[in-house]
């Protein structure tokens, strides 16, 4: 192991060993070009991967993001990734408002959206599912399907409940053509 007391590059000044940690691998107390202390590994100041402390106004690299969703209002609800319905309200968004999104043109290009309370905040469309009897094997359907999504206008059906009544207006729509 070499001495790096007193080492320094561009970003940081090696003051002491602080000790060996987990698999041998040498910690430094440094100091950055701040002020502040950190400790780093020997890799961490020989590589130059990490050029600067949290605390540097200057920073070469980002911290990296808490995996927590934001509404619009900035209302931290940490249910991302977490709840299936979050994914419900995510595919709901994608379908009524993504062109690219492949069940956008049975969606969007029909104009159903989303009512403005639920397009803007997750945790009002999860309140109000969670209210409304939503289960893990449910999923959720527009009572009349020519209008969007909204409290009034949804429910909570089995997938086997939802594509008999799918299976229903496609005959009685044909019924009508014919």
């Amino acid at each position: 192991m070499k001495n790096l007391a007193g080492f320094k590059n561009d970003f940081l000044e090696v003051i002491s060993l602080i000790g060996i940690r987990y698999r041998g691998v040498y910690y430094w107390e440094c100091k950055c070009r701040c002020g502040a202390l950190v400790n780093r590994s020997t890799y961490e100041i020989t590589s130059s991967k990490i050029k600067v402390c949290h605390k540097c106004p200057n920073k070469k690299h980002k911290k990296r993001k808490r995996n927590y969703t934001f509404d619009t209002r900035g209302v931290r609800h940490g249910l991302a990734d977490k709840h299936p319905l979050y994914q419900t309200w995510q595919n709901m968004k994608q379908r009524c408002y993504n062109p690219k999104d492949p069940k956008y043109r049975i969606y969007g290009a029909k104009d159903i959206f989303l009512c403005e309370e639920w397009k803007q905040n997750f945790k009002v469309f999860y309140d109000w599912a969670i209210s409304n009897g939503w289960k893990k094997d449910l999923t959720i359907d527009r009572k009349d399907p020519s209008k969007g999504y909204s409290s009034i206008n949804c429910q909570f059906l089995t997938r086997s409940e939802n594509t008999k009544k799918v299976h229903a207006i496609r005959r009685a729509m044909k019924c009508l053509v014919s």
